[in-house]
């Protein structure tokens, strides 16, 4: 019945902040009923007066209150006068009650949304070497865009509700029936009628929607065709015919498109109806139960009536709550699902660790899929050789970006092989792998330090290497002789003083320096030419010192510029070639060519 949102075996543990919003629920969910309760025996009290003297109780159904204790004597006004301040006091609290509620739920469901982040962060980092980063994409996506806010809103739509309408109802309910239990149980029945009669009108409605959407959707796609071949059709049969055929298909659509705007508009004109006419039949019961009789009074009738409207609104408020929680089941156990994962281990003693690529990274006949089992890579066979640049481009945003990936160390083929100077590379350690590349991003990437820290960054500084002599190959020198401090420049991820250009070169000077044998660049996009001709040249200086260069293309000139661009569609190999080549033989390559770098 109580869901439990924070699943221990997934390492998310639950606030307190979930305590605090269940003991002001607690506070709020008693408060209001003794409010409404306080509000009658006010309303008693004010009638008596003005009747008489002050009574020495007042009585709301079953429940008296002295008023020898509010220190009055005879004095009505007094006596009114204490109990409105009171009750000013009880509702003030209820108020804070109630803020404390929304905050902490509110507070609990953003605690948990934290450390589920936190734990797919870690969980991420730890799957990607076996995984790769591009096969655990989607789900990662679908479960922080999805999810993880499905949870979220779950977590503090049910603590608002449980225990506090929860206990609403309960006492609501038995304070209606101490005053009268016939009209309470009359008005509950009546709301009992109008839920069945609701659901039962919603379920027909909702089967005989998807047979009218099925026919709106037809008659408006014939419409459409007519439209366009009514004057072709004209000259194969009577042109009245096709506009008769017209008139009936056009009286078809309006009446769908009538049912479908009737799905949707039937509910609130009938529960307004439906609600009225039992409003009215209720009012009518205790008006002649106030006025025929003295077993209930005013200040009973309103208590009876308000404790039946606010417990009516709050089994509503407990009903989403609930349905909340089941919609939320399935994205809560996704993330578990992802987060218990078990962690990825290499076991085996007879992994090879190189220290470099002597030759060549060949992809033979390689797959690669996603954790739901959608294709990312099919069938794909590249060689890239040391000394030449490689391109690679696609059609779809994760192709070539997962090739990139394997490059990288990141992932283990589905099938087919990845091979290292001939050696398998499941035979090599993955921290060997990932040492043997290099991952330049569009920003550098650079980190919080100075332009040396990030240069040497996971090295041992070499105080004999001269750095300007790296960044002059990478054709970035005179940026950080500009900089106020030049290599002792402290710069951040959000540098504003350099310009993308920049950055993306100190992250290739990064090769000069680590010298990996694999160097795989995330071009930035479009810029100037002047500007982008200096990112190619130092990119085509990494590829003539002997470097494996591979660039995620967003450029012409680093296209004119490779040995060899890999053409990627529908996750296979469309073609290998040289930028001219490509234009020549590929109808794909100058569509792309076309749509990414032609100006309009």
């Amino acid at each position: 019945m109580f869901p439990s949102f924070w699943p221990r075996r997934a390492a998310i543990q639950r606030p307190g902040s979930t305590w605090l919003a269940i003991l002001a629920g607690v506070l709020s969910g008693f408060l209001l009923p003794f409010g409404i309760l306080w509000i009658g025996w006010t309303i008693e009290l004010l009638v008596e007066c003005v009747i008489g003297n002050v009574p020495p109780s007042v009585k709301v159904g079953l429940l008296a209150l002295p008023t020898e204790w509010l220190g009055a004597g005879n004095s009505a006004v007094r006596a009114v006068s204490a109990m409105l301040v009171i009750l000013a006091g009880i509702f003030f609290i209820k108020y804070l009650a109630v803020s404390v509620t929304q905050l902490a739920a509110h507070y609990s469901a953003f605690d948990f949304d934290v450390q589920v982040q936190k734990r797919l962060f870690e969980k991420s980092a730890a799957l990607a070497t076996v995984d790769g980063l591009s096969v655990q994409r989607s789900a990662l996506h679908e479960i922080q865009s999805d999810s993880v806010p499905k949870v979220r809103e779950s977590i503090a739509a049910w603590y608002m509700a449980s225990p506090r309408y929860m206990l609403r109802v309960l006492l609501l309910t038995a304070l209606a029936a101490s005053i009268h239990p016939w009209l309470t149980a009359t008005a509950v029945v009546g709301l009992f009628v109008l839920r069945t009669f609701y659901s039962y009108v919603e379920s027909s409605v909702r089967k005989r929607r998807e047979a009218h959407w099925e026919q709106w959707r037809t008659s408006r796609e014939r419409l459409s065709y007519l439209c366009d071949t009514a004057p072709l059709l004209a000259t194969i049969h009577n042109s009245e015919d096709t506009a008769q055929e017209f008139q009936s298909l056009l009286q078809t659509y309006r009446h769908a498109s009538m049912k479908l705007l009737d799905f949707s508009g039937w509910k609130s004109p009938t529960v307004r109806l439906i609600s009225t006419m039992l409003a009215l039949i209720l009012g009518i019961l205790v008006s002649i139960r106030v006025f025929a009789g003295p077993s209930i009074g005013l200040g009973g009738a309103t208590v009876l009536c308000t404790s039946v409207a606010i417990a009516v609104y709050s089994l509503s408020q407990i009903r989403a709550a609930y349905a909340s929680r089941r919609t939320a089941e399935g994205s809560l156990q996704q993330i578990v699902s992802y987060l218990c994962q078990p962690q990825p281990t290499e076991n085996r003693s007879d992994l090879r660790n190189p220290s470099r690529v002597e030759k060549e990274l060949v992809f033979d006949h390689l797959m690669l899929r996603e954790s739901n089992g959608k294709k990312l890579l099919e069938d794909v066979s590249v060689t890239l050789r040391r000394g030449q640049m490689t391109a690679l481009i696609s059609d779809d945003r994760f192709s070539a970006r997962a090739l990139a990936e394997l490059c990288l160390g990141f992932g283990k083929p589905t099938s087919g092989r990845m091979l290292i100077d001939d050696n398998d590379s499941s035979d090599i350690s993955r921290i060997a792998l990932q040492r043997l590349a290099l991952w330049v991003a569009p920003n550098g990437p650079l980190l919080s330090g100075s332009i040396t820290d990030n240069l040497w960054i996971n090295e041992q500084p070499d105080a004999t290497f001269d750095l300007m002599d790296a960044a002059r190959k990478a054709r970035v020198a005179d940026a950080i002789l500009n900089l106020p401090e030049g290599l002792q420049t402290l710069v951040s991820p959000v540098e504003g003083r350099l310009p993308p250009d920049a950055m993306f070169r100190i992250g290739l000077t990064r090769g000069f320096v680590k010298k990996p044998s694999i160097i795989v660049a995330e071009e930035p996009g479009p810029g100037q030419g002047a500007i982008e001709a200096e990112s190619t040249d130092a990119l085509m200086q990494l590829r003539n010192e002997g470097f494996i260069v591979v660039v995620l293309a967003s450029r012409l000139s680093t296209l004119r510029s490779a040995d060899q661009i890999v053409l990627l569609h529908e996750h296979r190999v469309q073609d290998i070639g040289t930028h001219t080549d490509l234009l020549d033989r590929s109808e794909l390559y100058r569509h792309l060519n076309y749509v990414r770098f032609t100006r309009f």
